[in-house]
């Protein structure tokens, strides 16, 4: 395994990233990061997701910070303690129908947490994620959308894209910079589309990886200006198709 350290703070590496997860159905993506030096882990799928997102990362995990990490299940959980993170299974575990297939899809910027905190009857993200924020001093910003990580592109610990207004709205109430963009123009088959959390993650405090061309988007140009003008870098990782794709996600996990 590659030398390296675990990110402190989910979503936002502070140096290049060497370890990331992705899902064992982008093979185009993680043969990109593969050639540049980034070690992969390709995430394998979950019967009780839905087909289309069955592997993405963005559902299976969530990245804590310092090396801890949650999984869906013991098998996952196991295979992340492979490569040293400390890793733990919620007690509520995902189901088929949303959102109790979100338990884990949350959102971590900087000192605080967007999530769908839910209600007894639907329930929202995990508790020990709530337990874990409170505990780190994190605030909690509930939002409507239970899909909140794959929602959201993170930019920078104070800068995100999103076409979710829920989200949007509760990140600026937080004084986060967001550049709203129109839903829809991603793809992610069995679904009418994708987000664009799911096309992306950052490899470095300055290098955002996008899969797909921003030129297929109408807001493009938009995104990519609002990027740079946050001093961030695009990668583009080629697509089958060109188009944007839904992968779950490239979730950093390793830098160095």
């Amino acid at each position: 395994m590659i030398e390296m350290n675990f990110l402190k703070y989910p979503n936002h590496p502070e140096k290049k990233v060497k370890f990331c997860a992705v899902s064992q159905t982008a093979d185009f993506a993680a043969s990109f990061l593969i050639e540049q030096g980034i070690e992969v882990f390709q995430v394998t799928e979950q019967k009780n997701l839905p087909a289309p997102c069955a592997s993405h990362p963005d559902m299976r995990l969530c990245y804590l910070g310092e090396g801890r990490v949650l999984a869906d299940c013991e098998e996952l959980a196991q295979s992340l303690e492979g490569f040293g993170l400390a890793a733990a299974v919620p007690a509520r575990r995902l189901q088929s129908i949303y959102p109790q297939d979100a338990v884990l899809n949350v959102l971590f910027l900087g000192e605080c947490l967007f999530c769908r905190t839910g209600s007894p009857q639907k329930p929202g993200a995990a508790e020990e994620i709530i337990r874990f924020a409170e505990e780190k001093k994190i605030s909690v910003h509930p939002v409507r959308q239970g899909y909140t990580r794959c929602s959201a592109c993170v930019v920078s610990e104070k800068a995100i894209i999103t076409a979710d207004l829920s989200i949007g709205l509760a990140a600026e109430k937080a004084g986060i910079d967001v550049l709203r963009i129109r839903p829809g123009y991603i793809s992610l088959p069995g679904y009418e589309y994708g987000f664009i959390g799911g096309c992306t993650g950052l490899l470095g405090s300055k290098i955002l990886a996008v899969c797909g061309c921003l030129e297929s988007h109408p807001d493009g140009e938009r995104i990519l200006d609002f990027v740079r003008g946050h001093g961030v870098q695009v990668l583009s990782i080629p697509t089958p198709d060109g188009r944007l794709w839904d992968i779950g996600g490239i979730v950093p996990l390793g830098e160095g």
